[in-house]
C-alpha cells in the first residue's frame, strides 16, 4: 500500500510540474508574477497576495518547491470550505450547504464532476485533480 501512496504522490507531483512548466513561459526555473497573471487571468493583487505566503526567500518569484506548496494551500483552503466536518472527504450534504452560503445550485452535478472514484463523496485528490483540468493545467 505504501508504494501506491509514493506512485499516486509522484503522479501528483508530476501533473504540478507540468502546470509550472506551463508557466515558466522564459523557462527560467521560476514563476513570476507576470507569468502567473497571463497564465492565470486572475487580478495581480491576487497574485501577489498568494505569491507572499509561499515566497519564502522574497525575491518576488517562486521556484517549484514554493509552487508546490502555493498550489497545496490553494486548493487546501477551498477543500476546506466544503469539509465541514473535516473528515477528509467532501459529502453531498456538505456539497450542498456550501452551494446554499454561495447562493448557487447543482451541488449534486458538482460533486459527481468531482467525484472521479464514483464513491459519493470527494478527496482532497480528486479536488485537486479536477481543480487542475478546470484551469487547463493538465
Amino acid at each position: 500500500m505504501g508504494n501506491k501512496v509514493g506512485v499516486e504522490y509522484e503522479s501528483r507531483l508530476n501533473m504540478v510540474r507540468k502546470v509550472f512548466d506551463k508557466i515558466d513561459i522564459n523557462r527560467d526555473g521560476y514563476v513570476t508574477i507576470d507569468e502567473l497573471e497571463k497564465f492565470l487571468g486572475v487580478p495581480r493583487k491576487e497574485i501577489i497576495k498568494g505569491i507572499n505566503k509561499v515566497d519564502y526567500n522574497k525575491d518576488g518569484r517562486i521556484d517549484f518547491r514554493e509552487f508546490v506548496d502555493f498550489v497545496s494551500k490553494t486548493f487546501l483552503s477551498d477543500f476546506k470550505f466544503f469539509d465541514k466536518d473535516k473528515s477528509g472527504l467532501i459529502t453531498l450534504d456538505e456539497m450542498k450547504q456550501a452551494f446554499e452560503k454561495l447562493g448557487k445550485t447543482g451541488a449534486e452535478k458538482y460533486l459527481k464532476e468531482l467525484d472521479l472514484n464514483g464513491d459519493g463523496t470527494v478527496s482532497l485528490d480528486e479536488y485537486i485533480v479536477v481543480c487542475l483540468k478546470i484551469m487547463g493545467w493538465d
